[in-house]
């Protein structure tokens, strides 16, 4: 049963943010919530077993019932989510696809492999003085997240062109081995942003297309599969031993070390890896431990997790230094009754947002709630997608490195929101501020009748 919902929630959901011509972030948003709420009830339904089989955390404190339940509100919220973002982000715009070609074809593809490199270059050093400065991290580290929107230019560019891809190959190599060489190894993103600019450029779906994307499908499991294998004793050795998310040695050393762990790996490891894998995607496991909790033993908090989740982005660490730090882990054990391992062991698990969502208003608040953010998030892609200084291929660029943070179920409530927030404002900073006075060009007014 709950693999028949998964489908019918798939199909429904999907089919509301789809939108042709453009870059689908949303629909990976959606589909990437989609796989962590679905994995637990796909496993069951083709193992022909209960979901209880594949419990991890909770094999002691969470019932069928409980199982069942966060499944289908889980699953139900992102139906929600969904039918929210497409009324938030309206129609798509007419023309607005074609506009986005003719302006993106103004220019070749090494321009926009120097627009990719500069961005790539005050990324890093932004990420830098967020370091020394912690205070202002959040806004610091959003601002260096859209260097992906103009490495999404340079793909778009490379597949509507039709010509050489030898600058996106450059490109995608640089950010793929930037990307397993930090403490972690999130490779995600360069495939996402690749993905999303190729189907917004309409490449037809050949069968040399299709075995490519199905190619790039494996090889992104295995990754993510040779990742998990390695990434503990990995992590141990870049932090030099502490229980701290930080990297200690250079990048010489830790791809030696990734190299050295690779070759050690075996076909047994790998097996226990992509059952941790899979394991790692089930979202609905703490939010069962949560619904056994709350409100039996600990009663709803009735709107007040969602309260500093909002007034959080308002008040910086800069200027508000006592503000609570964020213990994703330490609220799971709060609310679900469930000992994880916390930040004293350098990791971090969390409810998710629709978990919180349930301890705030219960089973039938999770999903006008869910809606509402849904609502906020097409708000905010139709702002940036079709806005006087954003509209056109700059815009499709720019929602994706809006986006993409937050596409996630897992994510807290705070984190979803801060995230939301701060990238939104580094959208206003990188359009108003960055893209007139670098690349105007990018920019086009608004055609009133479209």
């Amino acid at each position: 049963m709950g693999g028949v919902l998964a489908a019918g929630a798939l199909f429904v959901a999907t089919s509301l943010v789809w939108r042709p011509g453009e870059a689908p972030i949303l629909l990976f948003l959606i589909f990437y919530h989609w796989v962590q709420a679905a994995t637990l009830p796909v496993q069951a339904m083709l193992a022909a077993a209960p979901m209880s089989e594949f419990l991890v955390l909770g094999k002691t404190v969470v019932s069928p019932e409980a199982l069942e339940h966060a499944t289908v509100l889980s699953l139900s919220a992102i139906v929600a989510l969904a039918f929210g973002i497409a009324l938030g982000a309206g129609a798509p715009r007419r023309g607005n696809s074609d506009m986005a070609r003719q302006v993106i074809l103004r220019r070749n593809d090494s321009v926009f492999f120097g627009m990719y490199a500069v961005s790539a270059a005050l990324a890093t050093a932004v990420g830098a003085v967020a370091w020394i400065q912690p205070g202002l991290a959040q806004p610091l580290v959003a601002l260096a997240g859209f260097k992906w929107a103009f490495y999404w230019l340079l793909a778009y560019h490379s597949f509507v062109s039709g010509g050489t891809l030898r600058y996106f190959a450059l490109a995608f190599a640089i950010e793929f081995v930037a990307s397993i060489g930090g403490f972690f190894a999130d490779f995600r993103a360069v495939f996402v942003m690749t993905a999303c600019a190729f189907i917004a450029a309409g490449m037809r779906l050949t069968r040399g297309a299709l075995a490519a994307v199905a190619v790039l499908v494996v090889v992104v499991i295995f990754l993510a599969t040779l990742w998990t294998a390695i990434k503990g004793p990995y992590r141990a050795f870049v932090s030099g031993g502490q229980a701290t998310q930080v990297v200690s040695v250079g990048f010489p050393e830790r791809a030696a070390k990734i190299a050295e762990l690779v070759s050690e790996i075996d076909a047994v490891a790998m097996t226990e890896a992509a059952a941790t894998l899979a394991e790692r995607f089930a979202y609905v496991e703490v939010f069962a431990a949560v619904i056994e909790v709350v409100p039996a033993l600990i009663p709803h908090e009735a709107g007040a997790l969602w309260i500093d989740a909002l007034t959080r982005p308002f008040m910086p660490r800069l200027l508000f230094p006592d503000k609570a730090a964020l213990n994703d882990s330490q609220q799971v054990n709060k609310y679900s009754g469930l000992q994880v391992s916390g930040i004293e062991e350098a990791t971090s698990i969390s409810i998710g947002y629709v978990g919180e969502t349930y301890i705030d208003f219960g089973s039938y608040g999770v999903v006008p709630a869910i809606f509402l953010w849904g609502v906020v998030i097409g708000l905010v892609y139709r702002w940036i997608s079709y806005g006087s200084a954003t509209r056109g291929p700059l815009g499709m660029g720019l929602a994706c490195a809006a986006l993409f943070p937050i596409s996630a179920l897992e994510t807290s409530l705070p984190k979803a929101v801060g995230l939301l927030a701060t990238t939104s404002l580094a959208a206003v900073v990188v359009s108003r501020l960055l893209v007139p006075r670098l690349c105007g060009w990018l920019q086009v007014k608004p055609d009133r009748r479209t």
